[in-house]
C-alpha cells in the first residue's frame, strides 16, 4: 500500500506540515553546528537581505546575495529541529515554492553531513513528506505540536534554540526570514503580551483535560499520520 502522504497536494497560497527524518531513524544532527547549519541554510533561501561572502580571485572579499532565492515563492511560518528528524509549517506562495525550498535544502545539508562525517549515499528517510493544513484551527494547533516537540527531553521550552519557539514568546530576537505573524495574529486581539499568551497555549497543553487533549488529537492526527511508521 503506497504510504500515505507521499503524493503530495500543492496548491498556491496552501499551508503544508512538512517533515523527513534519517534513514533508518538515524540521528541527522549530531552536534551544535550541524543545527546551525540546517537553520542557515533555511535562512540563505528565506531571508530577502541574506548576503555571503565571497573571495575573488585577487583575495578581495565580496558580498553577494544566494542564487535563486525563494522568499516570493514559499514562507515558513513555523519550525523545530529534532536529532533524527525536522518539521515545518509552511505556507506555498507559488505551487513549487515548498518543493523547491526543502529539496535545495536537504540536498545541501545532505552534502555538509557526507563531507564532514566522510561519509556517502543519503541521509534522509526517503522524500520528504507533506500534508496540506485545510482549517485554522488545524494551523494553530499544528504550531503547538511542533513547538512542544522537545517535551518532555526538554521541559522548558523556551531554552530549546532549534526551534522557532523562543522567537514565538519573545525570548529570541526576532527574524524576518520566517513569519510567525500568521499564528500570533490568532492571539493579538485576546491578549496584549502576545507571545505570553501564546507560550500559556502551547505549554497548557498538558495541563488540557483529557477530554480536550483526546479532541487535539483527532485534530492533529491526519496532518502526521505516516510520521513514525
Amino acid at each position: 500500500m503506497p504510504c500515505k502522504n507521499r503524493v503530495k497536494q500543492l496548491a498556491e497560497g496552501a499551508y503544508y506540515h512538512a517533515y523527513n527524518r534519517g534513514y533508518h531513524r538515524q540521528q541527522v544532527f549530531l552536534n551544535e553546528h550541524d543545527y546551525h547549519t540546517f537553520i542557515h541554510i533555511l535562512k540563505k533561501y528565506l531571508d530577502p537581505d541574506f548576503r555571503e561572502t565571497k573571495f575573488l580571485p585577487n583575495g578581495e572579499a565580496v558580498q553577494i546575495a544566494v542564487n535563486k532565492p525563494l522568499y516570493e515563492k514559499v514562507e515558513l511560518h513555523s519550525y523545530c529541529l529534532m536529532p533524527n528528524h525536522f518539521h515545518l509549517l509552511v505556507k506555498q506562495i507559488s505551487k513549487d515554492g515548498m518543493s523547491r525550498l526543502i529539496n535545495v535544502v536537504c540536498s545541501q545539508y545532505s552534502t555538509y553531513f557526507n563531507n564532514k562525517y566522510e561519509r556517502e549515499g543519503t541521509i534522509w528517510q526517503g522524500t520528504y513528506k507533506a500534508v496540506i493544513v485545510k482549517t485554522e484551527e488545524q494551523y494553530l494547533h499544528l504550531s503547538r505540536y511542533i513547538h512542544l516537540n522537545p517535551f518532555p527531553i526538554l521541559h522548558k521550552l523556551e531554552e530549546y534554540p532549534y526551534s522557532s519557539y523562543p522567537t514565538f514568546i519573545g525570548k529570541k530576537k526576532f527574524s524576518h526570514w520566517f513569519k510567525p505573524e500568521g499564528i500570533l495574529h490568532s492571539f493579538t486581539s485576546k491578549y496584549k503580551d502576545t507571545g505570553a499568551s501564546y507560550q500559556r497555549f502551547v505549554e497548557g497543553y498538558h495541563q488540557l483535560h483529557e477530554d480536550e487533549r483526546r479532541k487535539e488529537e483527532e485534530l492533529i492526527q491526519p496532518l502526521i499520520l505516516d510520521e513514525k511508521t
